[in-house]
């Protein structure tokens, strides 16, 4: 008996060392330790309806925080409005500090927020007000829509050798959101670009692999990897993510260093700015609030792990033709099949023999059995190539 409680301890220990392990290989350069404070009170204290107003180079300069209304507009108005306030106020109190604080609430605010702050031109930096929502609900939601997923993603980290952590920049990217999609054409948890996803993944008029959590998973894998053969430092191999390859190769070369906390100091141009600067102080600090969501979000019932089996199609056949076999739900063939652009899923594109597929659990042969009897389709369209869907690295249920 002693021996096995003897053998869980030292497996649990080992597991603890590995993670610990894991964690140092991101280093925390001084140069960031505020702004990755400055997140981790985005991601953990400060929920959408409030938004910080900061300095967009030194997030250390906190003016003030508002609360906005709901809906785009009214709240696009609320902080135009504020920030046009705090710029009057910060006006004010360089000119004459102590007639500001006495006439303006405002002004009043903003000296007790930085009367410890020990920059001489806290109070002329009004041209460099930022605004940032916070995203502790947000961040809530989307550690609830990631069981779904987490079982998945993790388990592929794992088995490609990469570190757990990484997870991290799906909750930057997305918040684990698999519709997501950015003003600049970026679609899926890991926001995969089109121009991007076409070197790991298909974009077509049949699927959109980008909106699979899973594919799109293992295109990340196969990005980070690419971005390891250039880069030896993950502080640039994470910020490669947002940032690209090649410009981060081109930094590099620059200035003759992988040193995050000399680029910082030394790069300035017009595209390194405030998303590219940022964005591994994001990472940490998404990963340091989903590591102790537990603190963060106490009771919280996250969505449960998928759960399916795949099989290859017998023939070229349409959705409506799967979806007629009656042994598969519309709703949950469209939730477990996202890669599918709507014009398949309407029955528009035929799928081509051996296409993969998500059934539920333990209906594989059922299924297989009723598609062998589907009528065949003459495709005027093929699709040659197409990417199977990767066996889940779990049992299903």
């Amino acid at each position: 008996m002693w021996g096995l409680f003897r053998h869980i301890c030292l497996i649990f220990l080992f597991a603890i060392a590995s993670s610990a392990q894991n964690w140092e290989q991101f280093p925390q350069p001084k140069i960031l330790e505020d702004n990755i404070e400055f997140w981790k009170r985005i991601y953990g204290e400060l929920n959408s309806n409030q938004v910080i107003f900061t300095d967009q180079e030194d997030l250390t300069l906190v003016y003030r925080v508002v609360k906005v209304p709901k809906g785009w507009r009214a709240r696009k108005r609320a902080i135009k409005r504020a920030k046009k306030q705090i710029k009057y106020a910060l006006k004010k109190l360089h000119r004459n500090p102590k007639k500001a604080i006495r006439r303006s609430k405002i002004a009043r605010e903003i000296h007790i927020n930085l009367k410890k702050h020990p920059r001489k031109d806290k109070y002329k930096r009004w041209r460099k007000i930022r605004a940032q929502g916070g995203l502790k609900d947000k961040f809530k939601e989307g550690y609830i829509r990631a069981g779904a997923y987490e079982d998945e993603i993790l388990a592929r980290l794992n088995r490609a050798g990469l570190p757990e952590q990484l997870i991290g920049i799906a909750c930057v990217e997305s918040l684990f959101h698999p519709k997501s999609h950015s003003s600049r054409g970026a679609k899926g948890i890991w926001q995969f670009m089109r121009r991007t996803a076409w070197e790991f993944m298909r974009v077509n008029r049949l699927v959109d692999e980008r909106l699979d959590p899973v594919l799109s998973t293992e295109a990340a894998i196969k990005y980070i990897q690419s971005a390891q053969k250039k880069f030896s430092e993950w502080p640039i191999i994470i910020t490669s993510y947002n940032y690209g390859r090649n410009g981060m190769v081109r930094i590099v070369k620059k200035h003759g260093t992988e040193d995050f906390t000399k680029i910082l100091k030394r790069h300035n141009s017009r595209r390194f700015k405030f998303a590219a600067r940022n964005y591994y102080a994001e990472f940490i600090a998404a990963v340091e609030i989903y590591q102790l969501a537990d603190k963060y979000f106490p009771d919280v019932k996250r969505d449960k792990p998928w759960k399916y089996e795949i099989i290859k199609l017998p023939k070229a056949m349409s959705v409506k033709d799967i979806l007629a076999i009656k042994a598969i739900k519309r709703s949950w063939f469209k939730k477990h099949n996202p890669a599918l652009t709507p014009r398949a899923h309407r029955g528009r594109e035929l799928l081509p023999k051996g296409f993969t597929i998500r059934v539920p659990p333990k209906q594989k042969a059922k299924v297989e059995k009723k598609l062998a009897y589907v009528r065949k389709h003459k495709s005027k369209r093929r699709f040659r190539k197409f990417t199977e869907l990767p066996a889940p690295l779990y049992k299903s249920e």
